[in-house]
């Protein structure tokens, strides 16, 4: 008897030129975010065809991220194959794996998690910022009559860190996992990094300070680095060239990263649009140096290869 199948949710997108034309910004590149199928909604191609790719242009390395499902098996799998580009995974902490669980922070650390990102699209945040839970591609594809649990927030009635919170952040702290912050509110932000410094979390990332649903001041941003963060700024989070190389001026190319955070079909293939995006920066006026140490060299660091 046959089980049933998913759905293919590839779009099969290939990139617009040869390896050769991208070398120039993304030999060596790190990508710490890239959304790929499988997934439970529609991706521009699978993370193997993108990896077989990102080999030939010279990636160091890519991290998967799935707002549903952990993507450290799938990373295992991929280094199974033994190429040159390291795969890393990770677990978002969204209801599909219980929320701010530490169950499922163990079971992620335990297969080799490189980061554990607070609540997305179910950040309390997230859906009061868009009217919405979770991806609107998503409830075109539901078939079993779900109902969506509540928003997730990381603080209690009096403003402070839940005790969940404080047990995944020793967790974190244990495995010197990265902690990426997702997309809850600035004051759960403020009061995230703080804990995660008391607890001992030495990486923590901030998920792209200049979203819309996190778009916070570059006053905030220089507070962030200053309490001992760093901001990943992200291609797919609707950015302004000018406003991130003001954010990189404020707190130094040191303390940042650059994602794609790529994988929408409506985006095309993640390396044109990571292409386009550190090409727009340059145009913005961001030095050479600087696209190269916030693309190759800082998160290089941050995953400790």
């Amino acid at each position: 008897m046959q089980g049933p199948q998913a759905p293919d949710y590839s779009a099969a997108l290939q990139p617009k030129h040869e390896p050769g034309f991208y070398r120039m910004r993304l030999e060596g590149a790190v990508d710490f975010q890239l959304h790929l199928a499988p997934d439970v909604v529609r991706r521009a191609c699978y993370d193997v065809n993108f990896l077989e790719v990102a080999e030939k242009v010279g990636y160091r390395a890519m991290v998967l991220k799935d707002h549903y499902v952990p993507t450290t098996g799938r990373a295992l799998l991929l280094n199974k194959r033994g190429g040159p580009t390291k795969v890393f995974g990770g677990t978002v902490l969204n209801n599909a794996v219980g929320g701010l669980n530490p169950a499922a922070v163990e079971a992620a650390v335990q297969q080799g998690a490189a980061q554990v990102w607070m609540p997305t699209f179910d950040a309390r945040n997230h859906r009061e910022f868009f009217n919405k839970a979770s991806l609107p591609e998503l409830h075109k594809i539901r078939q079993t009559g779900f109902k969506e649990p509540p928003g997730i927030t990381l603080l209690d009635e009096a403003g402070e860190i839940l005790p969940a919170v404080h047990e995944i952040l020793g967790q974190i702290a244990s495995a010197d996992v990265i902690l990426g912050t997702g997309h809850v509110s600035l004051e759960e932000t403020y009061a995230l990094v703080q804990a995660a410094k008391r607890a001992g979390v030495q990486k923590v990332l901030i998920t792209h300070p200049r979203a819309r649903a996190t778009n916070w001041s570059t006053d905030d941003h220089a507070k962030l680095v200053e309490m001992g963060a760093t901001l990943e700024h992200c291609a797919s989070a609707n950015y302004n060239s000018g406003l991130i190389r003001e954010s990189v001026e404020r707190v130094g190319a040191e303390n940042c990263i650059l994602s794609s955070d790529s994988g929408q079909v409506h985006h095309g293939h993640p390396l044109d649009y990571f292409m386009q995006f550190l090409n727009d920066l340059a145009s913005a006026g961001v030095s050479d140096g600087d696209l190269r140490a916030m693309t190759v060299d800082n998160p290089s660091k941050l995953l400790g290869i």
